[in-house]
């Protein structure tokens, strides 16, 4: 921490220079298990207002600011958005209890490859399925 503090400094200095906004990004992940963290990171984007719709980030995203530490090659780019994204909507899904935004978080997985309505059906039954598991959702 010694040694990257100078560069940590002139990061955050960058970023609060760009848009006055606040330096660090959190946001709430959740383990295999279930459990909620916190990680915290430099913002590289634009603050979004919160009663903004929820949208993935894309390559081309105008919420993307200047300061960065480079590019993220665009094999990963695609792969490391999604994934991101993805876990924010099922973390906050989870913590809201929110089985629409669930449902919105399992159908747009690119591993879901079917059409809306066998998917929500499909999705109506899993939780059917767990209620017994997941008493403090009912």
């Amino acid at each position: 921490i010694l040694i990257t503090s100078p560069l940590m400094l002139l990061i955050a200095l960058c970023i609060k220079v760009y848009d006055r906004g606040p330096v660090l990004f959190t946001q709430e992940r959740l383990t295999q298990g279930g459990r909620v963290f916190r990680v915290y990171k430099f913002r590289s984007m634009r603050i979004q207002p919160q009663n903004k719709e929820y949208c993935m980030t894309r390559k081309d995203d105008d919420r993307i600011t200047p300061v960065q530490a480079g590019s993220i090659p665009e094999g990963i780019y695609a792969l490391v958005a999604r994934i991101a994204d993805e876990q924010a909507l099922v973390s906050k899904a989870a913590k809201e209890r929110d089985l629409e935004l669930a449902f919105k978080a399992f159908v747009n997985d690119p591993l879901v490859t079917i059409d809306h309505e066998t998917a929500r059906a499909l999705f109506d039954e899993m939780v059917e399925n767990t209620k017994e598991y997941l008493k403090e959702y009912f």
